[in-house]
């Protein structure tokens, strides 16, 4: 199993957690984390989830804030 704990790259950390997720693989720990890098790091608010997880579900609710944090994270990186 791949370790993500010490991963230093945000967008190699969300993208193997969405690929745990979409697989439906991830481990609760691996769930928890995505939920709370989106929130950490903004990328959503836990008001926001918590309507799309009433939408969506909580897996389809996670994913769709992992896409947007891949997005984000990639048009940062080329900005910089």
């Amino acid at each position: 199993m791949e370790s993500i704990a010490f991963e230093p790259d945000l967008l190699k950390t969300i993208t193997f957690l969405q690929g745990r997720i979409v697989s439906q693989q991830a481990t609760l720990f691996e769930y928890l984390m995505a939920v709370t890098l989106l929130t950490e790091h903004k990328f959503v608010t836990s008001e926001d989830l918590s309507v799309q997880v009433a939408l969506r579900g909580e897996l389809g609710a996670v994913n769709h804030f992992l896409n947007i944090a891949i997005l984000k994270t990639k048009l940062n990186n080329n900005q910089n």
